[in-house]
């Protein structure tokens, strides 16, 4: 029986080298044949596409709120400022995910009427929460601290949160500050 299963075995130097040479190989040839695939249009109204855009959507903030439950638990560890940072920077970001699902075209009207435009500068700030987040978390050395300042980071999210909701929901276009009139 050992001497089967020493026949069997695969030599994983030679698999790591394989592997993504059969990977590389295969999505070639499959780009190459899409060229002579017949147009297909998935979505053929713009209603159709809301559920899809709304389930992935969900999916994303599913992820988001749990890097920040997953963040905000381990507050206790040593040094946590890094985990910290992360876990409330992804809050602001599942929030303001959920109002950009809520504002998309096809949905009912967030305080003013939903819109292509209205979502896509809420997308845009979540992005730009995203970035912000990840070049402190770069930035920061890891220090320990106290659960005032995690509460602080807590807070300081939320608002961000809720700024991004009350200047997009009010109606404001946000372009005052290069307005000459």
């Amino acid at each position: 029986m050992s001497r089967l299963a020493t026949a069997v075995t695969v030599d994983p130097d030679a698999w790591n080298i394989t592997a993504p040479l059969l990977w590389v190989g295969t999505l070639s040839v499959l780009i190459l044949l899409g060229g002579w695939l017949p147009a297909f249009k998935f979505f053929a109204e713009p209603a159709h596409y809301l559920p899809f855009h709304t389930a992935l959507e969900f999916v994303a903030m599913a992820v988001s709120a749990m890097v920040f439950a997953l963040a905000w638990n381990l507050r206790d560890t040593h040094e946590n400022s890094h985990a910290v940072i992360l876990g409330t920077g992804f809050l602001a970001v599942t929030l303001i995910d959920l109002a950009h699902t809520l504002a998309f075209t096809g949905m009912p009207d967030l305080v003013t009427p939903s819109g292509a435009e209205k979502a896509i500068n809420f997308w845009l700030a979540a992005r730009f929460v995203v970035a912000v987040t990840l070049l402190v978390f770069l930035f920061n050395q890891t220090v320990r601290w106290s659960m005032r300042q995690c509460a602080v980071a807590l807070s300081v999210s939320l608002l961000v949160a809720a700024c991004v909701w009350w200047l997009r929901s009010s109606g404001c276009n946000c372009r005052w500050w290069w307005s000459s009139t």
